[in-house]
Parts: structure tokens; sequence; C-alpha cells
């Protein structure tokens, strides 16, 4: 059985940088939940990361996995910025 618990996988200093990362995650499927330390996202704050227990490991695989490059980064980050909301 599952569990339905979120465990913490990484601080980043600002809501861009979570946002980043947890594009990367996404990208291998693994279910992200970003908590802001400022109470609006994007106003200066650290970020914190948390995956569902059971794909706690899968995410730190994909996160141990080569580094992003500069274009790869830029591109997230376009991406990102032009996706609809929800």
């Amino acid at each position: 059985m599952r569990s339905d618990r979120w465990e913490w996988l990484e601080d980043c200093p600002n809501h861009l940088a979570a946002e980043v990362i947890a594009g990367l995650l996404r990208v291998e499927s693994v279910p992200v939940y970003i908590q802001d330390d400022a109470a609006i996202p994007g106003l200066a704050g650290s970020s914190r990361i948390f995956v569902p227990e059971y794909f706690l490991q899968r995410a730190k695989w994909v996160l141990a996995q080569t580094p992003v490059s500069e274009a790869e980064l830029e591109w997230l980050a376009l991406v990102l910025d032009t996706a609809p909301s929800a």
C-alpha cells in the first residue's frame, strides 16, 4: 500500500529555482509540491520541494543525473513562464 505522505526533497533559494527542479521531476512523472516561505510566490524567500514518499528515491535519482546545462535551464524557464495557469 502506498503512503500519502509527502517527503522533503530539497530547499531552493527562490520559487523560480524550485520550478526548474520541479519541471525536471515532472518530465520524469514524479509528482511535486512546492512550498514557498513568501506569502506570494515569486517574492523574495526560499522554497522547499516535496515529493510523495513513494517517489522519493526516484526523485533523488533524477536529480543525481547529469547536471542540467544552461541552455536546458533557459528552455525550462521559458516553458514554465509561458505555461497556462491551472
